[in-house]
């Protein structure tokens, strides 16, 4: 059994509609992982955000994804495909859900460190307060250093995006987040 937990934070920059220009949201990020026999894994992730205003008083994410690992020559080295559920917390009391396809990958350098990638497409989340026909994708890419035995250091972008539709208007809104993410964990 390999596993990793950590604790980061996304210094994101925020827009969508209701807003005009860009909201600084910092976002504390926790994550979990575990592999067993370089097989099969499970993920899940809390994004706590700081973003206070009338529409997003409690923007919060949460993800649990099953992994199965399609090529894995080391535990350090895989591509990884998953199955999981999002739920979003959107407007005051309302939250969106749905399913979400992953596409992950890994490749080790030198034993210390390594490159990663990570895709999620979320292609119909459920209607919250005016907004319809939510979809979304999210890629992050960066390195994981392990400076010491069982302790990881991350260096990352991530970028998030939603699509929908906007039942009160004529026309679709979208919101981003994206932006740098620092971050330190155990692995064993």
């Amino acid at each position: 059994m390999d596993g990793e937990a950590s604790i980061n934070w996304w210094g994101n920059a925020f827009s969508g509609n209701p807003f005009n220009g860009t909201l600084d949201a910092g976002t504390l990020n926790l994550r979990g992982a575990g592999w067993w026999d370089k097989k099969w894994g499970i993920s899940a992730g809390a994004n706590l955000s700081d973003i206070d205003t009338a529409d997003f008083e409690d923007p919060r994410r949460f993800n649990l994804d099953i992994k199965r690992r399609l090529i894995s020559p080391t535990d350090n080295t895989f591509i990884a495909a998953g199955l999981g559920w999002e739920s979003l917390n959107l407007a005051t009391g309302e939250s969106s859900s749905g399913l979400r396809l992953s596409l992950e990958g890994r490749f080790g350098l030198a034993g210390i460190a390594a490159i990663y990638g990570e895709s999620v497409w979320m292609p119909s989340l459920s209607a919250v307060d005016q907004r319809e026909d939510l979809s979304g994708i999210e890629f992050e890419t960066g390195v994981v250093f392990n400076p010491l035995p069982f302790v990881s250091v991350r260096a990352a972008y991530r970028h998030f995006k939603l699509d929908y539709r906007l039942s009160n208007e004529d026309g679709n809104g979208q919101s981003t987040a994206k932006g740098f993410l620092i971050g330190t964990g155990i692995h064993w």
